[in-house]
């Protein structure tokens, strides 16, 4: 294993994301001001919950506890003169939002019906505040079904429409890269798994790896709010992003257990399917409108901090037992793990990270992922260097060092083969040859040359009988070739022309000649009761050609 190369990948899939990021940061960071400000609109708000009657004055972002599936009226007067020409910029989680300007209607958003399970999704808003001046009243009612986020009024923004959407994009540009790179770093290994497969390498820890990305890339970037401005459907996004985070553990449950090497532990392919089932029947009810995915949240929270609390004990289980996988993999899952038991802690506690929805599990999943994609390029190099020398250990087994033909246990296990099916072809013809004076050659002109009179002679049969099947070394001087299907004219025409090709050589050759005896049979079913029947017949034939044939034998 070269290690350097495996820390070349490392660093170039480390390096390229943190390098865009620098830069997507450094532009974003540098954009020019423009001339009209932003202003904050989050003081001395009044609400008003006409369902438990609760009211009150409060600074935004606020937590107000209201029941679910009623509206909270949030009423403020616009403050300074020439507000007419400028814009209120605001986020909603899961909420149905009406705005009013004095009373009149001039935005509105989310299910037409007060009791539809269908989640609005996330989005951001800009809406224009024409017509108003400094006593204008602006009123703004939210309304969510679900408990979550029924109570959350995230804070507002005055500003000019262009103004206001630079400053989204400069807030929201560099997590939206983050997570466009955990889905690109998911589908270059999706690829790389496609190309494993067709070279016979099957790591079923890079596929789930990268299905893993895919589906947390998909997650993350759904819950971008710039996402909106190419696909305006946050409805869609919404049930993309919960379809992909229910179906995140499955693949990195399974990808757990392929590192570690755990064929028998049954409880991550339990917790898998229990994953599956649990996105499967969740979706079924959403499509009937039961329920929806926020609505099956805890559900989901519960089954993964068990899923946490197995993977922490099967990793000290296995440390305890010696079989401890690398330290780069026990460790980002570790942090893959304790992070995600942060930001789940975080969500029940504080209202600021349901407002925010950003959490450091997200980052840790990057980073999750670009360590793993290290270690994976090591066992990646270690399969390829492996299959390398089983390939060499397979060509030396099989093939003759010297002529480069196939050897004899290549040629013995063709003719096992053979012999189960010789039914099945048309005709079998098995010539044996002799290259004749091989110990006189080397007595007389060395080792050395003898051996390239057989590497020459090799060459030779490979040219002419062996366009008709494969030649065989199956001794010091013997050779041997398998001819399937073919007519016996086909057969004394290559072998007349390989007695050309010989004579060719002779007569450039100074030294000891080139002579070669040969026995051809065909298989009969009656003479012969298998395929070593039609050997034994072939190789009589072959000496008896050695003998008496002498006109092919040239003496130098």
């Amino acid at each position: 294993m070269k290690s350097e190369k495996a820390l070349g990948i490392v660093l170039t899939y480390i390096l390229t994301p943190a390098l865009t990021i620098i830069l997507l940061s450094t532009i974003t960071t540098s954009l020019p001001a423009q001339d009209n400000a932003i202003m904050d609109f989050n003081s001395d708000w009044e609400y008003f919950s006409p369902a438990s009657g609760k009211s009150g004055i409060t600074d935004l972002p606020a937590f107000i506890s209201v029941p679910g599936n009623t509206p909270l009226r949030l009423v403020n007067k616009i403050p300074g003169p020439g507000s007419g020409s400028l814009s209120l910029f605001f986020v909603t989680r899961q909420q149905k939002v009406s705005v009013y300007l004095d009373d009149r209607l001039i935005y509105d958003f989310g299910p037409s019906t007060s009791n539809s399970v269908q989640a609005p999704g996330n989005s951001f808003y800009i809406v224009p505040l024409e017509g108003s001046d400094e006593n204008s009243i602006l009123t703004i009612e939210l309304t969510s079904s679900h408990a979550f986020f029924s109570c959350l009024v995230n804070g507002f923004k005055i500003g000019s429409r262009d103004t206001l959407m630079l400053d989204l994009l400069k807030k929201d540009i560099l997590p939206l890269v983050v997570s466009l790179l955990i889905l690109f770093l998911g589908i270059i290994l999706f690829l790389l798994y496609s190309m494993m497969c067709m070279t016979h390498v099957n790591d079923s820890g890079t596929f789930y790896l990268s299905l893993f990305s895919i589906l947390g890339g998909l997650w993350l970037t759904s819950e971008r709010m710039t996402m909106l401005l190419f696909f305006n459907d946050p409805v869609l996004a919404n049930n993309v992003g919960y379809i992909s985070m229910y179906l995140l553990p499955v693949p990195l449950l399974l990808y757990i257990r392929s590192i570690c090497r755990l064929k028998r532990e049954r409880m991550l392919i339990t917790l898998a399917w229990v994953f599956l089932g649990f996105a499967s029947l969740t979706s079924i009810l959403q499509v009937f409108n039961l329920i929806n995915y926020i609505t099956a949240l805890p559900v989901f929270h519960l089954l993964t901090v068990i899923s946490s609390v197995h993977i922490c004990a099967l990793f000290y289980k296995e440390t305890r037992n010696g079989r401890r996988p690398s330290l780069i993999f026990i460790n980002s899952c570790i942090a893959l793990v304790f992070f995600f038991l942060l930001d789940l802690a975080l969500f029940y506690v504080t209202f600021y990270h349901k407002t925010t929805h950003l959490g450091f599990f997200q980052v840790s999943m990057l980073l999750f992922i670009v360590f793993n994609i290290g270690n994976l390029s090591e066992t990646l190099f270690r399969i390829k260097e492996m299959n390398l020398e089983n390939r060499l250990l397979l060509t030396l087994a099989y093939t003759d060092t010297l002529t480069r033909l196939k050897n004899r246990t290549s040629f013995d296990d063709a003719m096992n083969s053979l012999n189960s099916r010789l039914r099945e072809e048309s005709s079998i013809h098995l010539v044996i040859l002799d290259v004749n004076n091989l110990k006189s050659i080397n007595d007389t002109f060395g080792h050395q040359y003898g051996d390239n009179i057989l590497k020459d002679s090799a060459m030779i049969m490979k040219q002419t009988i062996g366009r008709y099947g494969d030649v065989y070394r199956i001794g010091g001087d013997e050779f041997a070739c398998i001819i399937k299907n073919k007519d016996e004219s086909v057969i004394i025409e290559s072998l007349s022309r390989m007695f050309e090709l010989i004579d060719e050589y002779n007569s450039k050759s100074e030294h000891a000649k080139i002579s070669i005896a040969y026995g051809t049979a065909a298989y009969n079913g009656e003479l012969d009761k298998d395929i070593h029947s039609l050997f034994v017949r072939a190789d009589r034939a072959m000496y008896s050609n050695k003998e008496t044939q002498k006109v092919i034998q040239v003496i130098g």
